[in-house]
């Protein structure tokens, strides 16, 4: 068996993102959006990991390429399932690229108008640049 480590000399992500969910301030439970997470400037998205594993039902996180978003009618640009009790990883090689910053949120339906937040904390984690 052999092993390297070999140092990158222009890291493809710059930056780490940690976004969660905090149920226990809402009665209602309606998601909060997370707006320009990454600042008001264009990148990409290279990795994703969300933890789901204190729910019993699925989760998705939202992703609009904008500064903000109305979640109640807000279209995602993109969106990644959390299967329950399970903590899942999204590799994007090349990159996802967005262009005048990203706003997460974390619903438990994958409609443009569900606005539910889950039961239990999730944490996302963002590699970007």
């Amino acid at each position: 068996m052999s092993f390297s480590n070999v140092d990158q000399v222009n890291p493809t992500a710059t930056k780490l993102i940690i976004v969660e969910s905090d149920p226990t301030g809402s009665a209602a439970r309606v998601a909060d959006p997370n707006d320009n997470v990454t600042g008001a400037a264009p990148g990409y998205i290279h990795m994703v990991e969300i933890d789901n594993h204190l729910n019993t039902a699925d989760t998705y996180v939202k992703f609009r390429f904008a500064a903000s978003v109305t979640i109640s009618g807000g279209e995602a640009h993109m969106q990644l399932l959390a299967p329950a009790r399970e903590v899942v990883n999204y590799a994007f090689p090349g990159g996802v690229y967005y262009t005048t910053g990203l706003s997460v949120w974390i619903v438990t339906g994958n409609t443009t108008a569900d606005t539910t937040m889950p039961l239990s904390k999730v944490l996302v984690k963002i590699l970007s640049t």
